[in-house]
């Protein structure tokens, strides 16, 4: 009976002091992991983990895009309602599928003055090479497209401007919490003014040697200008949550922000002969209808989207976008991958 006993307090010890280090482990477990937490996610400018050569990986996905030609412009409400469900159902059966790509960005610079951190990154994509900057000062991270300056222009082989960029900062605070405000930007492109000839045909009436009058349509060429200016409105930006994303198996701590996107374009024409400038607006203006119908009719011309944006304070950029579109279907993605040191 004593020896039974003896048997059962010592299984008791044992399996006591078996769950005492096994919640010894979990202890020490949770504390690493929840030490790993803190030490990515940064609070301050130097606390950002982007290395001078480190190269970051991302892929992009499109959505299948159903295509609005001018039949379907032209088609009525009932047509068209037919031809979305039709690509809807093919979208859902997978028998569309969209455009996956990848692009990296390497960290080619990285320079630091009183607490203050500027990043130089060296964006890769479809073989063009685009260099950006992100700076970090007073916790605040700020995005910027271009390496000198807000402006970014393209030019023809001659060296003649075609389109200049003016990019807004996109500024956000290293220390976010659900609720935030982020402050808003717009980018605006304006492509330079081209000159094209188009043909005017002139109907006048002119009497033969016998009397009769005939109707003679002549036809000539005339130059008109044309520019267009493109306006891009980031607005109603706010965290609307937080969740850890895992990039070669390690956590971030990444901040969702909600932005709400604003866009439109306009044509500017212009000639020298009255005719041409008439019909240049006439063109104008049946272009824009089109551009209206195709976008629903909305409201100041502007054509509404959704984009969420998954911030990580830790590595001082964007990991993952989503871009929807007014009526909430997913047009894009854009997620970080892998991220390499040199």
């Amino acid at each position: 009976m004593h020896k039974s006993l003896a048997r059962r307090i010592k299984k008791n010890i044992f399996v006591a002091l078996t769950n005492h280090i096994a919640m010894k482990k979990i202890y020490l477990f949770t504390a690493a992991f929840t030490f790993c937490m803190q030490a990515v996610l940064a609070q301050t400018c130097t606390d950002v983990l982007l290395k001078k050569g480190t190269v970051l990986t991302y892929e992009s996905e499109s959505a299948p895009q159903q295509i609005k030609d001018l039949a379907y412009i032209k088609s009525n409400k009932k047509e068209q309602e037919k031809a979305d469900a039709e690509f809807a159902l093919k979208v859902a059966n997978g028998e569309l599928k969209g455009n996956v790509s990848t692009f990296t960005t390497s960290v080619d610079d990285v320079t630091e003055q009183d607490g203050s951190r500027l990043y130089l990154l060296n964006t890769v994509k479809w073989g063009q090479s685009t260099i950006m900057k992100i700076w970090c000062s007073n916790n605040i991270i700020t995005i910027a497209p271009a390496k000198d300056s807000t402006q970014v222009k393209a030019t023809t082989a001659q060296g003649n401007v075609i389109t200049t960029t003016l990019n807004g900062y996109n500024k956000i605070p290293l220390t976010l919490k659900q609720g935030d405000t982020i402050p808003g930007y717009q980018n605006v492109s304006y492509i330079s003014p081209l000159e094209f000839p188009i043909p005017i045909y002139i109907v006048r009436t002119e009497k033969d040697l016998s009397g009769d009058t005939w109707l003679i349509q002549e036809k000539k060429m005339s130059n008109f200008v044309a520019s267009s200016t493109s306006v891009s409105k980031y607005s109603n930006r706010q965290v609307v949550g937080s969740e850890d994303l895992v990039i070669d198996g390690v956590s971030y701590k990444a901040f969702l922000i909600h932005n709400e996107l604003y866009s439109k374009s306009s044509l500017n024409t212009s000639s020298k002969s009255m005719m041409t400038e008439l019909y240049a607006k006439a063109q104008r203006s049946r272009i824009e209808k089109k551009i209206q119908k195709a976008a629903g009719n909305p409201p100041d011309g502007f054509l509404a989207a959704v984009t969420y944006e998954w911030f990580v304070p830790a590595l001082g950029l964007i990991a993952k976008t989503e871009v929807y579109d007014a009526t909430g279907r997913l047009l894009a993605t854009q997620r970080l991958k892998s991220i390499k040191a040199s």
